[in-house]
């Protein structure tokens, strides 16, 4: 490369162009950890999803006389039995089709809602923002766990019931996400030539805004859905969750719990099958909200 290449400033444009591509190379690879914990997520949803598709006992079936230590068999019995005989594998495949079905269903009730209210208010400003956070610092002020203690005692618990008090736990943080990210995107070109164009604002936030808040508001989702999963958990080890004889993973540890100095595996098996979980979709949502920043800078 010549003197004048240089000066003329060629050299610097091809190492920025050589820097952008090895950061786009590196940022298409999954880290192992997340990759593994995307694998766990796939199985366990699966698992809830195709459990009475599996061959394996019912979650009420004894296969065995009395407890029994894990890998002590194979197969059904491979994570050991309870006290009663039934497998405790087939109880923690069981046992989180209710957790992830709540969690989901009360953070997706949330995230439409949420989204739709946060974009709006951040396009319309005026009274309506004012409402709107008025409305989230409302929410925000009630103790998540405490408001969902005093709902279960009140009101009988169901897939429903809970489902709607996730959502409305959901709302403060999910219109704060699209709030935020619906202001930095109004000043983008596209959202001005969208406005020169005469499109309304309801197309606007629904065909424009919407689709670049995506990987935000699903990388939100994804942390939420663990975190609801423990405040499930939290319930049923309380006695105050989804009643029996539907297992769970936080009655499972109640269960466990009154053995747990000669039988602690009853309690560390769905602790275990609990933590790992939520780790999962912890890791996965981090890694989308690093998409998604990545995503923004790029636009």
């Amino acid at each position: 490369m010549t003197d004048i290449e240089v000066k003329a400033g060629i050299a610097p444009r091809l190492v920025k162009a050589g820097r952008k591509a090895e950061t786009r190379r590196r940022g298409k690879k999954i880290p192992i950890l997340t990759a593994l914990c995307a694998v766990w997520a796939v199985l366990i949803v699966g698992g809830a999803l195709l459990a009475p598709l599996l061959p394996m006992p019912g979650y009420e079936q004894a296969i065995a006389g009395s407890a029994q230590a894990p890998f002590v068999d194979g197969g059904a019995a491979i994570l050991g039995t309870d006290t009663i005989g039934r497998s405790i594998l087939s109880r923690m495949i069981y046992g989180a089709q209710l957790s992830l079905l709540v969690a989901f269903m009360g953070t997706t009730i949330g995230l439409v809602i949420g989204a739709l209210l946060g974009m709006a208010a951040a396009y319309y400003k005026g009274w309506s923002a004012r409402v709107i956070n008025l409305v989230s610092d409302s929410i925000l002020a009630f103790p998540g766990l405490v408001l969902l203690l005093a709902t279960a005692t009140i009101i009988p618990p169901s897939v429903m019931s809970l489902s709607i008090i996730l959502g409305v736990l959901t709302l403060p943080a999910s219109m704060r996400i699209a709030y935020s990210n619906t202001n930095s995107h109004l000043a983008r070109d596209y959202v001005s030539a969208a406005r020169a164009l005469g499109m309304s604002g309801g197309r606007i936030i629904l065909r424009e805004i919407l689709p670049n808040i995506l990987f935000s508001l699903a990388a939100f989702g994804f942390i939420m859905v663990g975190t609801f999963m423990v405040a499930l958990a939290a319930l049923d080890f309380l006695g105050v969750g989804m009643p029996p004889p539907r297992p769970s993973w936080g009655g499972d540890i109640a269960t466990g719990f009154a053995s747990i100095r000669t039988r602690a595996y009853l309690v560390l098996v769905p602790s275990i099958f609990l933590v790992v979980t939520v780790f999962s979709l912890n890791q996965i949502g981090d890694h989308l909200r690093n998409k998604a920043e990545g995503r923004s800078g790029q636009l």
